[in-house]
């Protein structure tokens, strides 16, 4: 039965035993009458994907039908704005009048702190750094950057309590970021949503509600991505590369040529330290923290020391000053920089060659990063499996993948697959 007056919302009963009975009002109102005599107006706002969201909009008789009606309509228009649930229900508990909604949706009932985004972001990067939930300086930088490369542009000089969710989606979608730099974008989310969760907490509260809280199928965002492989060279011009650093002393040259020889990333060959090298063991062996991921999913890697990384080693020993690291540096960290080899291989490819190194399905120019995958391709090319390439140059998989790197007889296999690579690079003729 369809309610239409306030006669009828007045006579309406529970009945049939149950504790409960609702009634439409049309429009998506509804009316809810309990087994206690209470009436209740709600609003059922669905979203694009199906999903229904009740507000509670009065009792009735505090308010009337028409009131109610007023109420639905304004929950369902400031809805498909973009204002979350629970703003919404802040803004119209309690109002009688259009106005006070608009005023109270417009300017939440929290403290208002008279900060922008970006001063609000500063706070919760203090937080979070002094709290040490980032296990790396780096890793802090690098969660800044996103925020000051693509939030802040478009978020950060609004006040932290009147971002809307349609502002963030258009925050994400901005020059089509969401699907050009997807996995960047994700950590902007992220860090977004996390901003958001601090402003709304007791400690603050600044708002009730969280903006960043998004559907990706609602708003069509859960895209798929396919991660694209960095700028890289052919794999027949590795050993043209080799030739260019093997009998060079300079400390970015020989940084540039354990990334070459192992397929490590870049950050981790800059960092590499002497205890980490077992030289008796010919194992070069980076702990868990210091490689990508999760912290709780980390794992340290092995690596097989061949001749020109022996040679790298022999050659800075000669060199070195008492530092830990092996490629030592006065830089605040102590060893060169993690944009060295970058800079490296321009150099020494020299800028005005840098597109005829580009390889044959690269999309870019090469960088150092490319170099795995200049690996891969090699690998790939000489039937070694995915998996094995994957394992040397920390790309493990949950599964069979994992074992690539932690299995001994598979350790043998790598051993023969790096071997033939250093003799490829230097130009040695492997048997069989």
């Amino acid at each position: 039965m369809r309610l239409e007056t306030d006669n009828q919302v007045r006579a309406a009963k529970c009945g049939g035993g149950s504790s409960y009975k609702d009634y439409s009002c049309g429009n998506n109102l509804q009316l809810r009458v309990t087994s206690t005599k209470k009436k209740t107006f709600r609003s059922r706002l669905k979203d694009s994907s199906g999903k229904v969201s009740i507000i509670t909009l009065g009792l009735y008789p505090e308010i009337t039908l028409s009131q109610a009606r007023l109420r639905n309509q304004e929950a369902k228009d400031y809805f498909k704005q973009g204002f979350s649930i629970d703003r919404i229900k802040s803004a119209i508990e309690g109002n009688k009048s259009p106005a006070t909604t608009k005023q109270n949706i417009s300017n939440p009932n929290a403290t208002k702190s008279g900060q922008t985004f970006q001063e609000f972001a500063e706070v919760w990067h203090a937080n979070k750094t002094k709290n040490k939930e980032w296990s790396q300086e780096k890793v802090a930088k690098q969660n800044w950057s996103y925020l000051v490369n693509h939030a802040f542009p478009v978020l950060g000089r609004r006040p932290v309590e009147e971002i809307t969710t349609t502002e963030v989606i258009e925050m994400l979608k901005r020059d089509d970021k969401w699907y050009n730099k997807h996995p960047t974008m994700k950590k902007v989310l992220r860090n977004t949503k996390q901003i958001f969760s601090l402003a709304r907490s007791e400690r603050y509260s600044i708002r009730n509600d969280n903006p960043a809280e998004i559907s990706l199928d609602a708003e069509g965002l859960n895209t798929k991505h396919l991660e694209q492989p960095r700028g890289y060279f052919d794999y027949d011009r590795a050993p043209e590369l080799y030739s260019k650093l093997a009998n060079s002393n300079n400390i970015h040259h020989q940084c540039l040529l354990l990334i070459l020889a192992t397929a490590v990333r870049p950050e981790n060959a800059c960092e590499a330290e002497w205890s980490e090298f077992d030289l008796e063991n010919e194992r070069w062996v980076i702990p868990a923290r210091k490689m990508k991921g999760r912290p709780d999913e980390r794992q340290k890697y092995e690596c097989w020391i061949s001749p020109i990384v022996q040679d790298i080693l022999n050659k800075r020993q000669e060199l070195a000053d008492g530092s830990k690291f092996i490629f030592a540096s006065e830089t605040k960290a102590g060893h060169v920089e993690h944009n060295s080899p970058a800079r490296t291989l321009k150099r020494v490819i020299g800028k005005s060659h840098l597109d005829d190194w580009r390889g044959l399905d690269s999309d870019n120019t090469p960088v150092a990063h490319g170099i795995r995958h200049t690996f891969k391709t090699w690998a790939s090319a000489h039937d070694y499996p995915d998996e094995l390439s994957e394992a040397q140059s920390a790309r493990s998989k949950r599964g069979v993948g994992a074992r690539y790197n932690h299995d001994t007889s598979i350790s043998d296999h790598r051993k023969e697959m790096m071997t033939k690579w250093d003799n490829f690079l230097r130009g040695v003729k492997s048997n069989g």
